[in-house]
């Protein structure tokens, strides 16, 4: 398989060589809670130095967080953040008890166990690196213990060293001189590193930034290196919902990084108050940039030079410059631009923003609309529902307009068919009330009773009669009855149609409009108690 190339960053190319089988083993750890390799233990402590040196509270970091950070990062990116935890990992290993550190620090003519100790685990002062490391002090103090079997080719000569309960084996080769880098020396996982890919270069390598400032020599750079990394590792293990949230701080920390590059080669050329107002002409300083140049001790230039005389001439008034100096000028002057990939990474961060944040308002206003049909609907449902239960005002008029119309009618019915039998009754009526010529005016007439069936019976005689004598008169004339029968025939039609036709009179009289009024009105007074002269 091919291997990643390593790095040598700090002088860690040694331990760099075995993170690819650590995060390996760490992400099983993650995946299986059962999972043994028989070296839980030193695993354990290999978190827990993680924890620290990251700023992380080991009783609670987890072995998901653990995997989660490894995760986010490259190859490449794997390596710079192991390699200082390794070195720490190194120190429990290197004690009396251990003959192999005794033998090592012997070699390493060391006066103790402890001068071994931290020349071995700590940042050199004058190199800002750590020592370069013995294949034998990284087979007895990592390898061995995380059960790793090393095979390491150096000068030709292979050597095999077995780890107890060996997980895998790890063969690594070197080549130029012993002291690791500072000498041309270093360590690969293939010979002369053939077939091994460079990720530093790869697009998805992150802490690129934060190399300037570890191991360069100058040991007032390391710190900030190491703070940067930290802020990194830190920001990195957040939860996956809460990284866009600091993808902005992401971009902070790339920005900084430039930030004091730039202020390094500013103090060069120029005094320190026109180096940080060139830094400041077009962005803000991050706060770890002051906080870097409060703390960062130097011995400023002289003022008037040069490069400072040039910047602050006008434009017609400019000194004379050679080809370098006017080159150094433009550097200073400048504007600090954030770097790639940093500055795609943030572009395509904030484009995604803006994307979510229109499709966020899209669906607001999608689901405002759908909410204001639906409240809509529910008051034509309400109105509906009220309606039929109540009806409106409008509807409650016009239903009582019908049935007050309905009982108008049935009024105006009943008073017609009153009206016509009052017409009916009318007749005797005025009889009734009619006041007797010869008596009082304060005295009514009584009243007669109703003779309507008997002048109907009459007029039907009558009728009747008039028929029989037509008839009679017919068979008359044809000579089929007598003369004499004739006459007693016609004598007795003729009485009965006399009483027939006086019947019908009076019935016809009856049926006449000149009933009472509504009031009676009391006849004119036809006798008096006043005598009437005659």
């Amino acid at each position: 398989m091919p291997y990643p190339k390593l790095s040598a960053v700090l002088n860690n190319c040694p331990l760099h060589a075995l993170t690819p089988e650590i995060k390996e083993e760490i992400l099983k750890f993650a995946a299986d809670e059962h999972y043994d390799n028989h070296h839980n233990a030193q695993y354990e402590q290999l978190k827990n130095e993680f924890a620290t040196f990251y700023g992380f509270t080991p009783d609670t970091f987890s072995w998901q967080q653990f995997a989660g950070v490894l995760t986010r990062y490259n190859e490449f990116d794997t390596q710079i953040i192991m390699g200082p935890v390794l070195r720490h990992f190194m120190k429990q290993y290197i004690t009396a008890e251990n003959e192999a550190a005794y033998l090592l620090s012997v070699e390493a003519e060391k006066d103790s166990i402890d001068e071994y100790r931290t020349y071995v685990t700590e940042i050199a002062e004058g190199s800002a690196r750590y020592a370069s490391l013995d294949p034998a002090a990284l087979f007895h103090f990592v390898s061995k213990p995380l059960g790793f079997n090393l095979e390491y080719h150096k000068e030709h000569t292979d050597t095999f060293r077995v780890a107890a309960h060996p997980i895998k084996t790890v063969a690594i080769y070197h080549q130029g001189g012993v002291h690791g880098a500072s000498s041309g020396g270093h360590w690969e996982r293939t010979a002369g590193g053939a077939q091994s890919i460079d990720y530093e270069a790869a697009p998805t390598t992150q802490l690129g930034f934060a190399l300037p400032f570890l191991g360069e020599g100058d040991p007032r750079l390391n710190p900030s290196g190491f703070l940067l990394l930290k802020t990194h590792v830190a920001l990195s293990a957040r939860p996956t919902t809460e990284l866009d949230e600091v993808a902005e701080d992401f971009a902070e920390l790339a920005l900084t990084s430039v930030q004091i590059k730039q202020y390094l080669y500013n103090v060069q050329f120029v005094p320190k108050a026109l180096a940080i107002t060139l830094l400041e002409r077009e962005t803000m300083l991050t706060e770890e940039t002051r906080e870097f140049i409060r703390n960062y001790e130097l011995i400023e230039v002289p003022k008037n030079q040069i490069y400072e005389r040039y910047i602050n001439a006008p434009l017609d008034r400019k000194p004379e410059v050679n080809a370098f100096e006017l080159q150094v000028i433009r550097t200073l002057t400048t504007p600090v631009q954030l770097p790639e990939p940093a500055a795609s990474r943030l572009r395509d961060h904030r484009r995604a923003i803006e994307e979510r944040r229109a499709a966020e308002e899209r669906r607001a206003a999608e689901e405002r609309r759908a909410a204001e049909e639906r409240r809509a609907a529910e008051e034509r449902r309400a109105a509906e529902e009220r309606s039929r239960r109540h009806p409106s005002r409008e509807q409650h008029t016009t239903e009582e307009d019908r049935v007050h119309a309905r009982s108008q009618d049935a009024l105006r019915q009943k008073r017609r068919r009153q009206e016509k039998e009052e017409d009916r009754t009318r007749g005797v009526g005025d009889l009734a009330e009619t006041t007797h010529p010869l008596l009082p005016a304060h005295q009514p007439v009584r009243e007669t009773p109703n003779y309507n069936f008997l002048l109907k019976a009459g007029a039907t005689l009558c009728a009747a009669a008039s028929i029989a004598a037509v008839t009679v008169v017919i068979l008359a004339l044809i000579g089929v009855i007598s003369v004499s029968t004739f006459g007693i025939g016609a004598i007795a039609i003729a009485g009965v149609a006399a009483a027939g036709l006086a019947g019908y009179g009076f019935f016809k009289s009856s049926q006449s409009g000149n009933g009472p009024p509504d009031k009676p009105e009391e006849s004119a007074p036809l006798l008096s108690d006043t005598p009437t002269l005659i």
